[in-house]
């Protein structure tokens, strides 16, 4: 299950707590963030912030005690930096690939839907991550949050192109 704030946080949490009852993991993009976001973590399996979202939501608190605290289960994106996160052992970042930014409209939306895919083909949370940060990357070299969104064939090819194994290892590409 994938939620984010775009509806009410009522219902959010009434979504997260079912599926916390019935074992059923839960995404949570805190985007647009509020201050109600932190009575979703105990009943989420991932949280995936931005950095302001992330300084929102634990303000005056160090990024890496955060992390830590939160181990394999938030994760933060950096923009053009990548994505941080803590793996149980350490903090862990994923760099962010180069490009010639076009509109970010929708890149943490894409983001997150490629985050869930790679979750869902039971790939790790790096390999998940990294999924996710080409397809966010692919995402702002065109227009809008919708026309933004690369498609998996799209994705697939980048991941080639980067000589990605862990994809095509799982795929049999």
């Amino acid at each position: 299950m994938v939620l984010q704030n775009e509806i009410p946080h009522e219902t959010n949490l009434a979504v997260a707590k079912f599926c916390k009852e019935n074992a059923i993991k839960v995404l949570y993009n805190p985007a647009p963030a509020r201050k109600t976001d932190l009575e979703m973590i105990e009943f989420v399996d991932y949280i995936t912030p931005n950095e302001h979202e992330c300084k929102e939501l634990f303000p005056n608190e160090p990024l890496e005690e955060i992390l830590a605290k939160y181990a394999n289960r938030l994760i933060v994106t950096l923009g053009s930096e990548g994505v941080i996160f803590h793996n149980g052992n350490g903090v862990q970042k994923i760099p962010a690939i180069k490009a010639k930014v076009v509109d970010t409209t929708g890149a943490g939306d894409t983001f997150n839907g490629a985050f869930a895919f790679g979750l869902t083909e039971n790939l790790s949370i790096v390999d998940s991550i990294q999924l996710a940060v080409v397809a966010s990357h692919l995402s702002i070299h065109k227009f809008g949050a919708q026309g933004g969104m690369p498609i998996l064939a799209e994705v697939e090819d980048k991941l080639k192109e980067l000589n990605l194994n862990f994809y095509k290892e799982k795929k049999g590409l």
